[in-house]
């Protein structure tokens, strides 16, 4: 017999889909995305910084004759350990230009280059206990000495990017990022509000439901 999953519809109801072999965590991503929700709760990669991208640009020429305040936010839930540094900082520059408003919801752990992703939010709310990651990443590469070289190079003009790029959508200054940037610094969500990293923390500044609303 096929198992039965509950799947919320719009409102308060709930209705039984037969699995019939479906993914149901499938068909709840595909309900969340219809009500402009977007999940990072994996590893971050090209695929689905692409297709959350393009869903973010359809979402926006949707909105493109009502005015930004009264738009309906699109809502990233992140509990994610990070990714892929470039698409992540593509996914930035959507972030940045969305003229609809994005809520990031930091959930569990929120590491790395998803990190960098919360902290560009334009409403950024966290629960109490959400572990927050800010280091300097995790480089693996081979090639000749002179590739290395380069790549090396690349990578120390891509650190300052991302060094201006944290001191510009937070409260941390440039000497305290300087003590931490290459180590594993880890907090809270009261320290991140402190570093204004976080704007409200949920069941303090705010209810449960307000991250749908």
């Amino acid at each position: 017999m096929a198992e039965l999953a509950l799947l919320p519809e719009v409102g308060n109801e709930f209705s039984y889909i037969e699995e019939m072999g479906a993914d149901v965590y499938d068909e709840l991503m595909k309900f969340y995305t219809g009500k402009r929700v977007l999940i990072f709760n994996k590893d971050i990669d090209s695929t689905i910084i692409e297709s959350y991208a393009i869903r973010i640009l359809k979402w926006n020429e949707e909105d493109k004759n009502i005015a930004p305040n009264l738009r309906k936010p699109i809502t990233i839930l992140i509990n994610s350990c990070g990714g892929d540094l470039f698409s992540t900082l593509f996914f930035i520059d959507i972030i940045k230009q969305s003229k609809t408003p994005i809520r990031t919801v930091g959930m569990g752990f929120v590491a790395s280059a998803a990190y960098y992703i919360y902290i560009n939010g334009h409403d950024r709310i966290a629960f109490e206990n959400t572990t927050f990651l800010q280091h300097d990443g995790t480089i693996d590469i081979a090639g000749s000495n002179s590739k290395v070289k380069d790549f090396i190079a690349f990578n120390d003009y891509t650190e300052e990017r991302i060094k201006k790029m944290i001191l510009s959508v937070t409260k941390i200054d440039p000497e305290f990022y300087d003590k931490t940037f290459d180590k594993e610094y880890y907090f809270f969500a009261d320290k991140g509000k402190d570093l204004g990293v976080v704007d409200k923390i949920i069941g303090q500044d705010v209810e449960l439901t307000y991250i749908f609303e």
